[in-house]
């Protein structure tokens, strides 16, 4: 009997918890399992729990700054751990660059996009 593996897991940290739910349930719609953390604090935890595949990561946390977020998160689930920075900000180009974000999507953003992006992030 063949084994099969488990959904891979995808963390979504953003502090705005409409855009958070949204964001897991259109993650959820594409058959992934997903966790989500409003602070950084919170994605500290839930890695250290539970290695995650990818990280949706909101530039703007209230308690952390994004890219001291990003190294815990590798220190937690390995130096490979591709993030995806999700900003509003207009920098957004050199802030993917500064945490070292495989890709990087502007707020508002198109959801095929989104969904395409995750996507290609757990094939790396």
């Amino acid at each position: 009997m063949a084994s099969v593996s488990p959904p891979a897991a995808v963390l979504v940290v953003d502090d705005e918890l409409e855009i958070r739910n949204f964001m897991q349930s259109v993650l959820e719609d594409e058959g992934l399992a997903v966790l989500g953390a409003t602070t950084g604090k919170a994605a500290a935890q839930v890695v250290a729990a539970s290695p995650v595949s990818l990280v949706v990561l909101d530039w703007g946390l209230p308690d952390t700054q994004a890219d001291a977020l990003a190294r815990v998160l590798r220190q937690s689930c390995g130096e490979r751990l591709p993030i995806l920075l999700v900003t509003a900000d207009s920098r957004a180009a050199s802030k993917a660059q500064t945490i070292r974000a495989f890709a990087y999507l502007n707020k508002p953003f198109n959801l095929d996009d989104f969904v395409s992006l995750v996507h290609s992030g757990l094939q790396l």
